[in-house]
């Protein structure tokens, strides 16, 4: 997640391929992993960086049931949110 965060505030993204933005796409085992590392990325001081909005979470179960796009995706504040 650092890695994101760092890349994205360097602006990496629009160098390397032209983009204005990006998100980071975590599909994980259950709710408490989900859980964890929403927490784990809400602690993560990167300057210039979005933070925890630039990551949206689901678990596998829930993703298998649903079309990802229309999916209701948690960002890393644990906010809803859909890809389209």
């Amino acid at each position: 997640m650092r890695a994101y965060l760092t890349s994205h505030a360097a602006k990496l993204h629009e160098r390397q391929f032209g983009w204005k933005t990006f998100c980071v796409l975590t599909v994980t085992t259950d709710q408490h992993r989900m859980e964890s590392m929403m927490e784990a990325l809400r602690k993560l001081r990167i300057p210039h960086s979005p933070g925890a909005p630039l990551f949206f979470f689901t678990t596998r179960d829930e993703l298998r049931a649903a079309d990802p796009l229309m999916h209701e995706w948690r960002d890393g504040n644990g906010r809803a949110v859909r890809l389209i």
